[in-house]
C-alpha cells in the first residue's frame, strides 16, 4: 500500500508523559505513521514510523542547528537516507504575525511557502485567545495554492487536504513532513 497516496490526511496529537505523539492516519481511513515525541529537546530530531511499535522508520526530519529561531528542517527518506527536500521557518515574521514557511527542494532551492491564513486572526490567536481559534494554512507551489492544512484546536487534530495537488507538485512526504512540523514547532506557540 502507498503510504502517500491519500488526498486527505489528519494528524493526531497524542498527550503522554513525559512528551507526547503524533498519530497520522488517512481521512476516515486506516492508520499511516507513527512518531513518539521526546520531551525537552534543544535540537529537533523527528522520526516517524510505519506503526506504534516503531521499528520500521520512514522519514526523518532534523534540525540543523539548536535553538534557533528562523530554523530549517531537513527531511530525509529513512530507507534511502536521501534528502527529499526542506523547510525554513521564517522567525520573528511567523511569531509576530504569522505563520511563514519556505518549502525547499534538496538543493535548498523554495519551492513555495506555508502561510497562515489571516493575520488579525493569528493575532488574536496569539495575544487574546490561545488556541481556541481554529488555524489555517494555505500551501503554495510556484504561487499556486495546491493545498490547505487547518489545526483543530482543543482536540489537536491537524487535516491536510491535498485534494488540489492532482499532478502532484508537493511531494506527499514533504507535505506530511511539513504537517508535523506545525504541530510541533507551531503547536509550541500556543
Amino acid at each position: 500500500m502507498d503510504l502517500y497516496q491519500h488526498p486527505k490526511v489528519k494528524i493526531t496529537k497524542l498527550f503522554s508523559f513525559p512528551g507526547a505523539s503524533l498519530q497520522i492516519s488517512a481521512q476516515n481511513g486506516p492508520d499511516l505513521m507513527f512518531c513518539k515525541l521526546k520531551a525537552f529537546k534543544l535540537k529537533e530530531d523527528i522520526t516517524l514510523f510505519t506503526n506504534k511499535e516503531m521499528q520500521e522508520p520512514l522519514l526523518n526530519i532534523k534540525a540543523r542547528q539548536i535553538l534557533d529561531f528562523s530554523a530549517a528542517y531537513d527531511v530525509y527518506d529513512s530507507k534511502s537516507k536521501e534528502k527529499i527536500g526542506a523547510f525554513k521557518r521564517h522567525g520573528w515574521k511567523s511569531s509576530l504575525l504569522k505563520d511563514h514557511w519556505s518549502i525547499m527542494n534538496q538543493h535548498d532551492t523554495v519551492l513555495g511557502d506555508i502561510t497562515e491564513d489571516h493575520v488579525a486572526l493569528a493575532l488574536l490567536r496569539r495575544v487574546i485567545l490561545g488556541s481556541i481559534l481554529p488555524q489555517n494554512y494555505n500551501v503554495s507551489i510556484s504561487g499556486d495554492n495546491i493545498s490547505s492544512m487547518s489545526r483543530m484546536p482543543i482536540i489537536n487534530i491537524l487535516n491536510l487536504d491535498f485534494s488540489n495537488d492532482a499532478n502532484r507538485r508537493l511531494d506527499r512526504r514533504l507535505g506530511i513532513a511539513a504537517g508535523v512540523l506545525l504541530c510541533v514547532i507551531e503547536g509550541m506557540q500556543n
